[in-house]
């Protein structure tokens, strides 16, 4: 299990379809796909969509609800922040 090295949570590394890691969180949590206005989600197949979290009767390109874990980045309390390195 990895750490992010800003906040200190717990996350996992996601293999992306192109073989980049990326951080994403510990769950799997259901979202319905959005073409605007989402989160970015990566699934396990290491594909990066974008949602919401599941709403009835919703859907975007016929796939109703999808299990994917959301990106790190996307949830980070220190997103945005510089490294000391940077500084």
């Amino acid at each position: 299990m990895a750490k992010c090295k800003r906040c200190g949570k717990d996350i996992k590394f996601v293999k992306t379809k192109k073989g980049k890691w990326l951080p994403a969180e510990q769950e799997m949590v259901v979202i319905t796909p959005v073409e605007k206005l989402g989160k970015p989600y990566i699934t396990d197949a290491g594909q990066i969509i974008y949602g919401l979290p599941t709403a009835p009767d919703c859907c975007y390109k016929g796939i109703s609800d999808i299990k994917a874990y959301l990106c790190h980045f996307a949830n980070c309390l220190y997103r945005g922040k510089q490294n000391k390195k940077n500084q």
